[in-house]
């Protein structure tokens, strides 16, 4: 019972790693006007408004959605 929590927690750790770098290095690809930051992925910019326009004109989200094809998401495996 235990090893099965251990094997699922490592699983999700490992995924969260993936995607987030895939969104690290999505948002070093992208060049619109206006450029990815990665200060708009920290928790603490939620109600900042230059973090709406950014999420509003970026396709980084698209490209690292686990639910896309493997090739499209970094290696994110779903």
């Amino acid at each position: 019972m235990l090893a099965s929590h251990v094997l699922r927690a490592s699983w999700y750790s490992m995924s969260m790693e993936r995607h987030t770098t895939c969104l690290k290095t999505e948002c070093g690809n992208e060049s619109s006007p206006l450029q990815c930051n990665l200060y708009c992925f920290d928790c603490g910019t939620s109600n900042d408004v230059g973090r709406h326009k950014w999420e509003n004109n970026k396709v980084v989200f698209s490209k690292c959605d686990a639910k896309s094809d493997i090739s499209e998401v970094g290696g994110v495996a779903t």
